[in-house]
């Protein structure tokens, strides 16, 4: 599969994003620290319906509603992205899931896989060609990853779900022939019915409080309804990067997330932090330095 041809400044509009979505992603942890203690699944729902109601309202303006309504007209492409709000779905409540446990650690692993998984599916799903250079950063990258499996005693499910989530997830939407934005709004709208359901039922049930944004308070409705934008932001950053640019070099750009991320739990919420892990972290940045520094023509 070809990738087809961008401008220069699409490009650098694609670099850019793909570059500050994984920034974003990577300080989030802290916010979303103390959204997951106010309870993982209602935390999950209200991100995915408050960020399918403001994306909605924020594409209506930039035209972007037209491509969305014909999204729906095609059943077939609607089944794909059924798919990807399950698969969506699942990495953000694992990510909710080892955020609450303070289990940073194991998510940044799963972020360092998930580059790795997206740079092979590029290949043997996409048939897009690795430099020589790109096979050396790519194994680099991976003895990092083996050597942080290693030391953490075995590679955990958190990890496994959140990089093969999201990988699968990159792929399937890159190969949707959809604008990537409208394509997003489309799936969070095909989530949103999902999440109101089932706060619906949990806050207004037997065993609910009564009180649709978590607790009923300020603070609740505060979180609530800024969960849609921070976890909106970054999704259009990343689609307009992994739309533009190869999933090889989209996914290497990714580290940045799992890197901030790992920090985030060393130095603020002072997880454990071991010579183990910094040789995983070393040979992984020593694989993206090598990707970067290679001819544009080659990536």
């Amino acid at each position: 599969m070809k990738a087809p041809a961008y401008s220069s400044s699409t490009k650098k509009m694609g670099i850019f994003s793909a570059v500050a979505c994984p920034i974003i992603w990577g300080i989030t942890p802290i916010y979303f620290h103390f959204l997951a203690d106010l309870g993982v699944s209602e935390a999950l729902a209200h991100r995915a319906l408050w960020a399918a109601i403001i994306l909605t309202i924020g594409v209506i303006p930039f035209g972007f509603w037209p491509e969305v309504r014909r999204i729906f007209s095609h059943w077939h492409i609607c089944v794909k992205l059924i798919g990807a709000s399950c698969l969506v779905a699942l990495n953000w409540g694992t990510f909710l899931f080892a955020v609450a446990q303070d289990d940073l650690v194991a998510s940044s692993f799963g972020y360092f896989i998930y580059p790795l998984m997206a740079i092979i599916c590029g290949v043997v799903w996409l048939k897009e060609h690795l430099s020589w250079q790109s096979w050396g950063a790519v194994f680099l990258a991976s003895i990092g990853v083996i050597w942080k499996a290693v030391a953490l005693g075995g590679v955990p499910w958190i990890a496994l779900i959140l990089g093969a989530s999201f990988a699968v997830y990159a792929v399937l939407r890159k190969q949707l022939d959809t604008e990537p934005i409208a394509g997003m709004v489309a799936e969070l709208i095909l989530l949103a019915p999902a999440a109101l359901l089932y706060l619906l039922i949990f806050n207004f049930g037997t065993s609910g409080n009564g009180a649709f944004f978590f607790d009923g308070s300020p603070y609740g409705v505060f979180m609530a309804i800024s969960s849609g934008i921070v976890t909106a932001v970054p999704l259009v950053l990343f689609h307009i990067g992994n739309r533009v640019l190869s999933l090889s070099m989209a996914g290497f750009l990714f580290f940045i997330n799992p890197s901030l991320q790992l920090m985030v739990g060393v130095f603020i919420f002072k997880e454990p932090f071991s010579l183990h892990d910094m040789g995983a972290f070393s040979f992984i940045w020593l694989g993206l330095i090598i990707y970067l520094l290679q001819p544009q023509e080659q990536k």
